[in-house]
């Protein structure tokens, strides 16, 4: 399942709130005879990317239920360690439409994806301004659209797997794995090696001035409809606890129509 990440222009903040709690951080045993005389990871088998891919998708409901998987909404809470608080609504259907709604300093805020244009609406206060997304912040919204982690679609986002190895994180033993995108950017992922859900995902993106890395650590994990959420993340960017983000409500299929993801022709036009 893709993460309910906040989107990029919440301050550039909701799109990268970051965490890594006070749980270590990977412990850096990646191969040969470090593995093998760490018990936690010596019973850990090697598997390739495609068969750590096809358990992470059993446990999240298995081919049949993704399949059926239409579209979901997602209603979030996150809490700034700052003090704010904003409510959050996230808009997915396959195969990459995607609408994020949210409240910042009395502005309503709308960001989209229709399948062709990424648009940003900003409303209140006497303002209604819609404007194309630029090339950089629509390339990463657009990536990040699908419904699916990008272990199950990284073709479609333009991702080159590699197994790093197995690793200890918090204790538990994981299958260390990254996404390099053609921009520079990269994905760390840490998946459980026995129960195949994320225990930590690391996003590094590439900006004018270096590069900023943002840990999330989800927790929580439910059923909902038969597919697996974390109903919990804790943001962590450079290295300092950021915020938490809830999932307060999960709805799978709710019905969505093409209509509500489409950039507005005037600014009454949105649904």
């Amino acid at each position: 399942m893709a993460l309910p990440q906040p989107p990029h222009c919440l301050s550039k903040f909701l799109f990268a709130v970051a965490l890594v709690v006070m749980a270590p951080l990977s412990n850096g045993l990646f191969g040969g005879k470090e593995v093998d005389q760490d018990p936690l990871l010596a019973r850990i088998p090697e598997l390739t990317v495609a068969q750590v891919a096809a358990r992470y998708a059993q446990r999240l409901g298995g081919d049949g239920a993704l399949r059926d998987m239409d579209s979901i909404r997602l209603r979030l809470e996150i809490r700034r360690d700052s003090g704010d608080l904003v409510r959050m609504t996230v808009l997915k259907k396959r195969p990459d439409r995607v609408r994020i709604m949210f409240s910042q300093q009395g502005i309503n805020i709308t960001q989209a994806f229709d399948g062709q244009t990424a648009w940003v609406r900003n409303q209140g206060q006497g303002i209604d301004r819609i404007r194309h997304m630029d090339s950089e912040e629509a390339e990463r919204f657009i990536r990040d659209a699908p419904i699916e982690h990008v272990l199950l679609h990284a073709e479609r986002m333009n991702a080159e797997l590699k197994m790093v190895g197995r690793v200890r994180h918090s204790n538990r033993p994981c299958y260390e794995i990254h996404a390099h995108f053609a921009n520079g950017d990269r994905y760390e992922l840490l998946i459980d090696a026995e129960e195949f859900v994320d225990r930590r995902i690391s996003r590094i993106i590439r900006r004018a001035d270096g590069y900023t890395r943002t840990d999330i650590i989800p927790s929580r994990f439910e059923y909902i409809s038969g597919i697996l959420f974390a109903l919990r993340y804790v943001y962590f960017i450079d290295g300092k606890r950021d915020s938490i983000v809830d999932v307060v409500e999960a709805t799978v299929n709710p019905g969505l129509i093409e209509e509500i993801f489409r950039i507005p022709a005037t600014p009454n036009a949105v649904p």
